[in-house]
């Protein structure tokens, strides 16, 4: 049975060069994104996985995306938190709406992706879960 990899943020850049090495090495590849649809969707054909549209900085969307996964597939092996978001700028002129969406995105993302997953993970007593 393939291995099933779920990666955040995987419609462009690094993302999307993981989407592909995991796809190169025999995983059914998950392409989690929030906008670029059509590169996600280009993607998940290119990989043979599938793309799924939730902002990770919402717990109900990361809930609906994961147990979508797991009904279609069952499982997910691996856990890739790669979703992110910077300003740039200088540091001192940051709003304060950035500052809350980046740590939304970046942290509370990561941490809404990882509880989800997790138990499942627990429960089969197996499964990765990597940082970008």
């Amino acid at each position: 049975m393939l291995k099933t990899v779920l990666i955040t943020g995987a419609s462009r850049g690094i993302g999307a060069a993981t989407a592909e090495l995991f796809a190169e090495n025999g995983y059914t590849v998950i392409i989690n994104y929030n906008n670029s649809s059509e590169k996600a969707l280009e993607l998940a054909e290119k990989t043979g996985g599938m793309a799924v549209k939730a902002d990770v900085s919402d717990p109900a969307a990361v809930e609906k995306m994961v147990d979508e996964i797991i009904e279609k597939y069952g499982k997910i092996d691996v856990l890739v938190n790669n979703a992110g978001i910077s300003v740039t700028g200088l540091f001192d002129l940051v709003s304060d709406e950035d500052a809350k969406r980046i740590f939304d995105i970046n942290v509370f993302g990561t941490l809404n992706c990882t509880k989800k997953v997790l138990p499942h993970m627990l429960k089969r007593k197996y499964g990765k879960i990597i940082n970008v």
